[in-house]
C-alpha cells in the first residue's frame, strides 16, 4: 500500500516508478498471476497510467471471444497461486488483442511466445493479460501491444532486479515490493517444511558454531 501510494504521488514526465514484485517473478518460476498490486492499484483508485502484466488464460479467452472494444466483468488472476492470492473482480474494457510472439534483448535475449494476449483496461490501469508466463522484466511485453512504459506513471514488473538494465533509461525509480508469492526475496518467507533446524534466516537467533 505504501509503495503504490508513493508511486501515485510521483509527478509524471520523467519516466515511471517501477514496482518490482519479486515474489511473482516469472523468470524465477512463479506463475505471474499475482493480484496483490492489481488489487491495491484498484483500491487506491490510481489515476495512472499504470501498466502491469497478468497470466490469466481464462480472461484472455473471454476477451478474444468478446472482441476489441467490449466491456466485461472478469475475475482476474490467481489461477495457479491460490495459496497466496485470490482473484480480483473488475469491469474491464478490451482495448487490444494480439498474438504474444516477439523478441527481447538485454541479459536475457530470446524469442518469446506467451500465447494470445489482451489489454484489459480499468480507468487508467492497463492489464496486459497473456495465456502463458513470459519475461516479467522487459519493456517489450508492453510495447508489443502498443503501450509505452516510458509514458506511464507506474509499471508493475514480475521481477526483483532483472529489469534494472533494460529499464535504466526509462524509469524514474524502482521500488522492490515484497508481496506474498512463491518466489520471495526473503528466504524466511518461504514455507519451509523438510529442513533441519535451526536454519538461518528462519531462526534468526541461532548460535553459530565453528567446527573444530
Amino acid at each position: 500500500a505504501e509503495a503504490v501510494a508513493r508511486a501515485a504521488r510521483t509527478a509524471g514526465g520523467e519516466g515511471p516508478v517501477v514496482l518490482a514484485d519479486g515474489a511473482d517473478a516469472t523468470n524465477g518460476g512463479s506463475p505471474g498471476d499475482s493480484t496483490c498490486l492489481l488489487a491495491e492499484l484498484l483500491r487506491q483508485d490510481v489515476a495512472g497510467p499504470a501498466l502491469l502484466t497478468l497470466v490469466d488464460p481464462a480472461a484472455v479467452a473471454a476477451a478474444w471471444a468478446a472482441g476489441e472494444g467490449a466491456e466485461l466483468e472478469l475475475a482476474l488472476g490467481a489461477g495457479v497461486s491460490t495459496r497466496f492470492h485470490r482473484p480480483v473482480t473488475a469491469r474491464v474494457r478490451v482495448d487490444r488483442l494480439a498474438e504474444g510472439r516477439f523478441r527481447i534483448d538485454g541479459h536475457i535475449s530470446a524469442a518469446v511466445d506467451i500465447g494470445r494476449m489482451a489489454v484489459l483496461t480499468v480507468g487508467g490501469i492497463h492489464i496486459v493479460a497473456s495465456e502463458h508466463a513470459g519475461p516479467g522484466h522487459h519493456p517489450a511485453i508492453f510495447r508489443h501491444v502498443g503501450l509505452e512504459p516510458r509514458a506511464a506513471q507506474i509499471v508493475v514488473l514480475k521481477c526483483t532486479v532483472g529489469h534494472m538494465e533494460v529499464f535504466k533509461d526509462i524509469m524514474r525509480e524502482s521500488l522492490a515490493v515484497e508481496c506474498p508469492g512463491p518466489s520471495p526475496s526473503y528466504l524466511h518467507l518461504l514455507p519451509h517444511r523438510l529442513v533441519d533446524r535451526p536454519l538461518y534466516p528462519i531462526d534468526r537467533d541461532m548460535a553459530w558454531e565453528v567446527p573444530r
